[in-house]
């Protein structure tokens, strides 16, 4: 399998834009992005994309979170939480 070489397109806080050598653009997530997308999703009950559009299934329809996925997404927010708050104290000393 061959190693795909990503260029920057555009870049700000929450997202990355990245297109290959084929011109193959790609949304990429930083961890803030990914907390902010994953607190959305359980707000709105619907699974979104890495580029904010809400994704669908195959009839057309917005695809639902399932209780499993809620709860992973939900974890995930809490564990990076934790770790936020871990830095925090270290910085202040």
């Amino acid at each position: 399998m061959a190693v795909r070489k990503w260029t920057v397109v555009k870049k700000d806080k929450k997202r990355v834009r990245v297109k290959d050598k084929t011109g193959k653009e790609k949304t990429l997530l930083t961890p803030t992005g990914k907390v902010a997308k994953y607190k959305a999703e359980m707000k709105n009950g619907v699974c979104i994309m890495n580029d904010g559009k809400r994704k669908k299934d195959e009839k057309g329809r917005k695809k639902k979170l399932t209780k499993a996925q809620r709860a992973y997404r939900a974890g995930y927010v809490n564990a990076l939480g934790e770790q936020s708050a871990i830095f925090k104290k270290k910085q202040k000393g």
